[in-house]
C-alpha cells in the first residue's frame, strides 16, 4: 500500500539518528544496491540505499514492517503477484512476512525504515 502519511511519526523516530556506522552492497540481478545502515536494532532499522539501474532485489521477506520513501528514480515492487511503481517522494509500506521483489528500472536513491508490525502504522 502506498503511504503518504506518517512521516511526522518516522521524523520523530528518526531525528537524531544520523551518523553512518556500516555499510554493504548487494549483488542485484544486472546492477547492484548500496545499503548504508545508520541505526539498527533487535527490532528497528534505518538504512539508505543507491540501486544502479537494472538491480533486481530477489524474492525475500523481513519478519517487521518495511517502509521505503524513493528520493530519487523509481522503484517496482511485486507482491502477491501485483506490481506498485513507486516513484520520487512517495513511500511504500511492505507488510511483515509479505514475500517481496524490487526492481529498480532507473538509477534510484531512497530511505528503508524497519519497525515492527505493531508501531501503530
Amino acid at each position: 500500500m502506498k503511504v503518504n502519511g506518517n512521516l511526522a511519526r518516522i521524523r520523530e523516530l528518526t531525528a537524531r539518528l544520523t551518523d553512518t556506522f556500516e555499510g554493504a552492497s548487494i549483488k542485484a540481478g544486472d546492477g547492484s544496491v548500496y545499503i548504508a545502515r545508520l541505526y539498527a536494532c533487535a527490532d528497528f532499522g534505518i538504512m539508505k540505499f543507491q540501486a544502479t539501474a537494472g538491480a533486481v532485489h530477489d524474492k525475500h521477506y523481513h519478519p517487521m514492517n518495511e517502509w521505503i520513501g524513493i528520493g530519487s528514480g523509481k522503484l517496482i515492487a511485486e507482491m502477491d503477484g501485483k506490481k506498485t511503481e513507486v516513484h520520487q517522494h512517495e513511500v511504500l509500506l511492505i507488510p511483515a512476512n509479505a514475500p517481496h521483489v524490487m526492481s529498480y528500472p532507473v538509477d534510484t536513491e531512497g530511505w528503508v525504515i524497519t519497525m515492527p508490525k505493531d508501531e501503530g502504522f
